[in-house]
């Protein structure tokens, strides 16, 4: 679940999850859990 409160730290959270995952055999997507309505108004890209 992310608690970012704007576009850039959505991003680093984002590029934060990538690099942990980087070289894994994942057998499900990966998915972010967005509850707080703010984060809902970042531009979606």
């Amino acid at each position: 679940m992310s608690d970012t409160g704007s576009e850039s730290d959505a991003r680093l959270e984002a590029e934060f999850c990538l690099e942990n995952i980087q070289g894994l055999e994942l057998e499900y997507s990966v998915c972010f859990d967005i509850e707080d309505k703010e984060q809902l108004k970042l531009n979606n890209r």
